[in-house]
């Protein structure tokens, strides 16, 4: 089974998906290795706390509970701040693209997500 490699996104704003669409192959690469890392990385950072937590809940609930403060203070914390710097470096590749320098796209002003419910 061979795995498409895709920069599609259902929240994807309208401005992000005009770049994607128009992605060199080594642009396209260098996105999906970009965006490869931070799932590696966001597993060992979020997802093994996680699955620690919930172990616990199912070993003992007091030590759950004890455990499950640190992890939300965690996550509002140090991940919060990491997918910031990541949006912001998706930010910076994209307005560094070919067609996004030819089209006027600035980093600052690069909506990544467009929700239908915000407009």
């Amino acid at each position: 089974m061979k795995l498409t490699q895709s920069t599609w996104s259902p929240f994807q704003s309208p401005e992000v998906r005009e770049i994607c669409g128009h992605l060199s192959a080594a642009e396209r690469q260098e996105l999906l290795s970009l965006a490869r890392g931070y799932g590696q990385e966001t597993a060992w950072r979020f997802a093994l706390p996680f699955g620690l937590v919930a172990f616990a809940f199912f070993s003992s609930r007091p030590v759950g509970f004890a455990l499950l403060a640190p992890f939300v203070i965690y996550c509002l914390t140090v991940e919060r701040a990491r997918i910031r710097a990541h949006q912001r470096r998706v930010r910076e590749f994209l307005a560094g693209t070919q067609y996004a320098r030819e089209h006027g796209f600035q980093s600052g002003a690069l909506r990544l997500f467009a929700f239908p419910w915000s407009r």
